[in-house]
């Protein structure tokens, strides 16, 4: 079953004039660039699609990282603020058990040793209020007036006022 070889039949095509063959070349090559072009856009627009999706995949993400801190802070606060409260409560009730302390002592003092009777009653804030009458008023600075016993039936010794020491007068001006 040998089929008998037939020769090849060459076809001569015609010859293309210049101007045609030029016009088809310019044709390819508009074509080409063209199709480039179109990827090259379409390129772009891709990279430009996952850039906005990344950037607003970014703002998401440090969206809610802000939220977040924004929630610890917030219970960061309210622990300080609990405990700023706690603080307190517990300044008042050592400024309560300190006044109490002093009032007791001040109790024990005035028993022993007798009230003194032009000293000035101040009230204890707790704002070291325990000293202003000293300064406030001069006369309570009397000396050791508190440590002097007080004997009932007898009158307290007369304060005798201080005397102001007098002014020297001054030289005769030499006219």
């Amino acid at each position: 079953m040998d089929k008998p070889k037939t020769a090849p039949v060459i076809h001569d095509r015609p010859k293309m004039p210049r101007a045609t063959w030029e016009a088809l070349r310019n044709h390819i090559i508009s074509e080409r660039k063209r199709k480039q072009e179109e990827e090259e856009k379409s390129e772009e627009y891709e990279r430009l699609k996952k850039e906005r999706e990344y950037r607003k995949k970014q703002e998401a993400t440090s969206l809610e990282e802000t939220k977040d801190q924004i929630s610890e802070l917030e219970r960061k606060l309210t622990s300080l603020k609990d405990e700023k409260h706690q603080l307190f409560l517990t300044l008042k009730k050592v400024l309560n058990e300190d006044e109490t302390r002093r009032r007791k002592e001040t109790d024990e003092m005035n028993i022993l040793y007798g009230a003194p009777h032009n000293a000035p009653v101040m009230p204890l804030t707790g704002h070291a209020a325990h000293n202003q009458h000293i300064y406030m008023n001069p006369q309570s600075r009397q000396p050791n007036h508190y440590m002097k016993p007080h004997i009932p039936g007898l009158p307290p010794a007369p304060v005798t006022p201080q005397v102001k020491r007098q002014r020297t007068p001054s030289p005769p001006r030499a006219a």
